[in-house]
Formats: C-alpha cells, sequence, structure tokens
C-alpha cells in the first residue's frame, strides 16, 4: 500500500499540546501483576499526541511546529535532539528548569499490537502568559490537543481574536479525546473537531455515525466533526450535516499501535488543509494511521509520500 500526497502548502502548521519521553519495552504478552517478565526489546523515543503529530506532519511533508512546555536534563536534551532530527522547531516551546519532562513507560504487546501505559509528569501546563509569547499569524492551523480545559478554552480564544481582524483566518481543530477532562467547554470551540472513541462511549454514544450527528447539536455550526473508532475506522459529519463513513485500513500485520491516533489527526489535517473535502481527508487520515499500524515509530511513514 503507498499513499499519495499532494504538495505541502507552503502554509505552517501549529500543534500546542504534550512533548513527553516514551520508554517502550516490548514484549511477548502483556504481564500478570506482579509477575516478572522479559522485553524483548527497550526503546526511547519522543512522544505525547501533539508533538508525534507534528513529527507525522513533518514526514508527510507539512513545515509544523509545536508549542508545549519542556524540563531540563538528559529526557528533555534527547527530546530536542528528536525534534530536530524530525525538522520539528522548538523555539516556541517554554522551558521550565528544575522540572522533569513528562515519561510514559509502555508495554507494547509484540502479539496484538496493543499498548499500555503509565504515565508520569510534574512539569506545569502551559499558560495562557506562555502562549501569549507565541507570534501566530504566520499560521494557517492550529491543532489543541484537548488539555485542561480551563486554560486552553482561553488560548482558543487568542486564536478567535486574531481571527476577528486578520485577513488570512487560522482553522482551529481540538482533539478531545480523555475523559478524566471537563471537555465539553472544548466542543464549541472547533473549526474541525475530533472526540475520541473512549469520550463518544463516555457520552452513550454506540456507535462512530451517532457519535458525529449528536455531537454537531453542541458543536460549531460550521465545524466539520470528526470520530475515529480503532479499527472500525472512521466518521465524520460536514459543516451541512452529510455523514460520512470510512473503514479502518488495516496493515497485513499489525505490529504498533501507539500513536496510531496522533497519525490519524495528522493526515487529517493535513488533507483538510488542502482543501480535499471531508470524504477524502478521512479515507487518507484512515490509509495513513492503518500504515503506521504496521511499522514500528513513524519513520516508515516517509516512503508513504
Amino acid at each position: 500500500m503507498s499513499l499519495v500526497v499532494s504538495p505541502a502548502s507552503p502554509c505552517p502548521i501549529l500543534c500546542v499540546g504534550l512533548a513527553c519521553l516514551d520508554i517502550v519495552n516490548y514484549c511477548d504478552y502483556y504481564p500478570q501483576e506482579d509477575s516478572d517478565v522479559r522485553a524483548r526489546d527497550q526503546k526511547w523515543c519522543s512522544g505525547g499526541n501533539a508533538l508525534n503529530t507534528c513529527k507525522v506532519l513533518s514526514l508527510i511533508g507539512r513545515h509544523c511546529e509545536l508549542v508545549t512546555t519542556l524540563g531540563e536534563g538528559m529526557e528533555t536534551d534527547f527530546i530536542v535532539s528528536e525534534m530536530d532530527r524530525y525538522g520539528v522547531p522548538h523555539s516556541c516551546c517554554v522551558p521550565y528548569p528544575q522540572c522533569r519532562l513528562p515519561t510514559s513507560y509502555i508495554v507494547l504487546n509484540t502479539t496484538n499490537g496493543s499498548r499500555t501505559i503509565v504515565h508520569y509528569r510534574n512539569l506545569p501546563e502551559l499558560t495562557c502568559e506562555d502562549f501569549l509569547k507565541v507570534d501566530i499569524s504566520p499560521f494557517s492551523w492550529i491543532h489543541f490537543e484537548g488539555r485542561c480545559p480551563d486554560v486552553y478554552s482561553k488560548l482558543v480564544s487568542r486564536v478567535q481574536e486574531h481571527n476577528q481582524t486578520a485577513e488570512n483566518k487560522i482553522i482551529i481543530s481540538i482533539e478531545v479525546e480523555k475523559t478524566k477532562i471537563q471537555f465539553s467547554v472544548l466542543i464549541p470551540l472547533a473549526d474541525v473537531l475530533i472526540v475520541g472513541k473512549d469520550v463518544a462511549q463516555y457520552l452513550g454514544y454506540q456507535t462512530m455515525e451517532e457519535a458525529v450527528v449528536k455531537l454537531r447539536e453542541t458543536a460549531k455550526h460550521s465545524a466539520i466533526v470528526v470520530c475515529p473508532w480503532g479499527d472500525k475506522g472512521a466518521a465524520a459529519s460536514d459543516k451541512d450535516g452529510k455523514v460520512y463513513q470510512c473503514p479502518a485500513t488495516p496493515p497485513a500485520r499489525l505490529v504498533d499501535t501507539l500513536g496510531a491516533g496522533d497519525t490519524f489527526n495528522a493526515g487529517l489535517i493535513h488533507s483538510l488543509s488542502l482543501e480535499k473535502g471531508v470524504e477524502k481527508s478521512l479515507q487518507f487520515a484512515c490509509d495513513l494511521a492503518g500504515a503506521k499500524c504496521g511499522m514500528a515509530g513513524f519513520d516508515g511513514l516517509k516512503s508513504f509520500c
């Protein structure tokens, strides 16, 4: 399978959210509690929803930048070197000396591709003051990972204020995937709303099609609403309320699902920003995410460009 990617738009994309260190242990099976299991391999890699989305966008030919907070120490040094390797600028990132970078300890089951994550952080989240220091005028699209809704709603408001007077409007996409946050405040703010399966089920929706229809009731009137549903594919509703459904594109062999959702988001943003339409963008996002699940890490996605 190969993906045909259109020439990249010159307008850059900004992602706002988390960067962290992923310590991935590759195991033949998920261990039982209070057991001793030997990993067949271990890797350090850069992670976090927003950074992963940036990495994929960069691999498929888009210029993108990241806004996040960074700690200090060898973990941060590693992440910065990875951002340099992927061509993701970090000049907009906010340093917090004497804090550690968030770390995810991951058990990846090589038999079925599942991943189980234990996450640790003591690093402050991005603040409104931090975001005010970023010049957002060069960007055509800003993607927000749905975190700390009371703060992130204010970050989005700043972009909306910019759009009131700017000649070139910035498109706002928001990912909502965590049920433990008060996410409802974010839903009406997005031009492109991406709601994860866990959140949709938490809200009582039984299918991805039901989710995008019902979420339109509280989303922005002109928004595109998208709901990825894992191995079932994804559904979307356009600004006119038309519903599209796309099946997943499974790889020949399932290798690694870590970051598949972030890959889907990157493919969707890339295609929508090139005005490919909802249906084609949904297909491209599913194809890209499926390709990612058939490989370890993200680097192989570059061969699909």
